[in-house]
């Protein structure tokens, strides 16, 4: 029977019910697709981070974070055992020597970090493996070419094709030099990875600076980024004695930093959403309840307890909210279904270079999001129709009846 009244009073008063129905559709609508949106942003400049050289875990020598010398250094770790380790989750790995270096054209002289790769190992790991925008790429650890980025290669204004000098430190501490022919060209999401690094095969490097089969570095990419925190003790008893694992938020703490400060963002803005919905609400039912002063009361005088009311109230925001939540959850599908392919920044392609976004912002849903979201809405929008409701079910009869409507 209170379902009943209270689906009534709702259609009764169409007008203020339709209001409130389109702000809370609107509000969930808002903040769903504005949270994915902002999920997008995020996950895109922690996955460019991530295939900026880094993966989720890496191993190396203790202190190299801090000192990239060719002293530093790990023998390559028995991938098989790791692998095990993890339960099978490990999806990539890859080798590297990793160095300081100066690069030297017939023009200019620029200092970089040059890496040693076996381009096979790199492929769906970082964004070398994807191959290059021009030339071609190296073919093995032992090719004899050299990758650049473009701002490089216009930096040291030379061109595919031409030979340019690669100076470094070797294992004895003295100047390594040798001539590079450039293969290809890659382009970077982040501007300055273009001018930074430079590869060449990784056993020609060891050769160069005389470290043997040694590497600086074990990148790893899990299955899923999730697991990271897992499976990390279980690599670190199965890793070389002496190496030290470090996680892709300790190497970008920026990363992390930014998914922490979404967070809080986001929770304040589904704040402000909230209580905006909750306003319009508590407005529409205290409406509605002046406008049926007279009948709240005559059904109190007819035996009606005020607990009763108190439900009835209650349900006709619970009907509003309901309804509003199904609609805006509906149309944030929608969205984000028009949206599946991308929302093309290109317009702040320099702008997103530098902050590390990419040029197409992809909408990522996060079921964290959705339930915090929708619980704080229908939360605070039934506890705000508490205090309509008590006012409802506290008239005294007799003076309701006898007030002029």
């Amino acid at each position: 029977m209170l379902y009943r009244l209270a689906w009534r009073n709702t259609t009764r008063h169409a007008r203020s019910s339709l209001l409130t129905l389109a702000a809370i559709t609107f509000g969930v609508w808002s903040s769903l697709t504005l949270a994915s949106l902002a999920r997008g942003v995020s996950d895109q400049f922690v996955r460019n981070s991530l295939r900026n050289l880094v993966g989720d875990i890496q191993i190396h020598a203790p202190g190299f974070r801090q000192d990239l010398s060719v002293h530093l250094r790990i023998a390559p770790p028995d991938l098989e055992k790791l692998n095990a380790a993890t339960g099978g989750q490990v999806a990539y790995w890859a080798e590297r020597v990793r160095i300081p270096a100066i690069i030297r054209s017939e023009r200019e002289t620029v200092g970089i970090s040059l890496l040693g790769i076996d381009p096979e190992q790199e492929r769906g790991l970082s964004f070398i493996g994807d191959g290059v925008s021009q030339g071609q790429m190296l073919n093995s650890p032992s090719d004899t070419g050299i990758i650049v980025g473009e701002k490089l290669l216009t930096q040291l204004q030379t061109a595919i094709g031409r030979r340019v000098i690669v100076m470094a430190e070797d294992n004895t501490g003295k100047l390594a030099e040798r001539g590079f022919r450039v293969l290809g060209v890659y382009k970077a999401e982040i501007e300055a990875t273009e001018k930074s690094f430079a590869f060449v095969g990784r056993s020609i490097l060891q050769q160069m600076v005389g470290v043997g089969t040694d590497i600086s570095e074990l990148s790893i990419q899990l299955k899923s980024r999730d697991l990271v925190d897992s499976i990390l003790p279980k690599l670190q008893q199965a890793a070389p004695s002496g190496s030290e694992l470090s996680v892709w938020y300790d190497i970008q703490p920026m990363a992390q930093a930014l998914l922490k400060l979404q967070t809080g963002f986001l929770i304040i803005w589904f704040g402000i959403v909230v209580v905006a919905i909750s306003f319009g609400l508590v407005n529409t039912l205290f409406m509605s309840i002046f406008e049926r002063t007279r009948e709240l009361a005559l059904v109190q005088a007819l035996g009606m307890k005020p607990g009763f009311i108190i439900w009835e109230v209650l349900f006709e925001s619970m009907i509003l909210i309901f309804f509003g939540v199904i609609l805006g959850v509906l149309l944030t599908f929608s969205s984000i279904a028009l949206l599946h392919g991308g929302v093309d920044i290109s317009a702040f392609a320099e702008a997103g270079a530098f902050l590390g976004f990419g040029r197409i912002i992809y909408p990522v849903v996060l079921n964290q999001d959705w339930q915090i979201g929708l619980s704080l809405i229908i939360l605070i929008g039934t506890l705000s129709s508490l205090y309509p409701a008590w006012r409802a079910a506290s008239m005294i009869p007799v003076q309701a009846i006898s007030r002029r409507g």
